[in-house]
């Protein structure tokens, strides 16, 4: 079975089963209730999150990777909730360093701040772990999927709900006919996916036998002649010479 976005009862499983590692709770949030591109979370900085008083923002503005444009967003009470127990976690003594970190490496350095920042490769990685587990299948039956599988969920949802012009909003599209196609494509994989997952041909049937030929007449007529009709007269006797 193929999986091109999630429902909401499988995103809220995905974050519960993150709980017990901050981090990895509070990346999936931010993908989940922001639907920023994995590229545009991953280069936040703590002073991207937090205001002067050391208080998680309710709403930030990024520049896009992939576009170049700004785009606001604003942190639900759930994310920031998410952001504020990861953070008082962590050793933060410059607020430059990267916002979500690479644990591996700090561990090996025995702390828990540091400036080796996450990868996309790492964050695909854990969200297909959790994945995984909320799937019930194999990480191996995942293939293609990555975090930007939440991003396509919150367009579907949104869309559904309220309309285009609210999904051109979520996803920072500065032209609607953009929402609109990326939509279109979406919904197209989707049903596509549907349709194969569908099909069931069934057992192989065995072919009909050919039909029998049509029984000859016991008396056919010669080759390009007609049979001659009864006249209903008897035959005359030639007689003996």
């Amino acid at each position: 079975m193929a999986w091109t976005h999630l429902n909401k009862i499988q995103i809220s499983t995905l974050l519960s089963l993150a709980e017990r590692r901050p981090r990895d709770h509070a990346l999936l949030s931010m993908s989940a209730y922001t639907a920023l591109r994995i590229g545009d979370v991953l280069k936040l900085n703590v002073a991207d999150v937090l205001d002067e008083y050391g208080r998680i923002k309710q709403r930030i503005t990024i520049r896009q990777q992939k576009t170049g444009k700004p785009h606001d967003v604003r942190l639900p009470d759930r994310l920031r909730q998410s952001l504020r127990g990861y953070l008082d976690g962590r050793l933060v003594t410059d607020r430059n360093e990267p916002l979500f970190i690479n644990l591996d490496h700090n561990a090996r350095q025995n702390r828990l701040r540091g400036t080796r920042r996450l990868s996309a490769v790492g964050a695909h990685k854990l969200f297909k772990k959790y994945l995984a587990q909320t799937l019930g299948v194999p990480a191996a039956e995942l293939t293609g999927l990555s975090t930007h599988a939440l991003r396509r969920s919150l367009a579907m949802m949104i869309y559904n709900e309220y309309g285009l012009r609210a999904a051109q909003e979520l996803l920072g599209h500065t032209s609607i006919g953009s929402t609109g196609a990326y939509l279109d494509k979406l919904l197209a994989e989707a049903q596509a996916h549907e349709f194969r997952d569908q099909l069931d041909f069934g057992a192989p049937v065995k072919a009909a036998p050919p039909p029998l030929p049509a029984t000859s007449p016991a008396h056919p007529a010669r080759s390009g002649r007609a049979a001659k009709k009864p006249t209903g007269r008897p035959l005359k006797k030639r007689p003996r010479p």
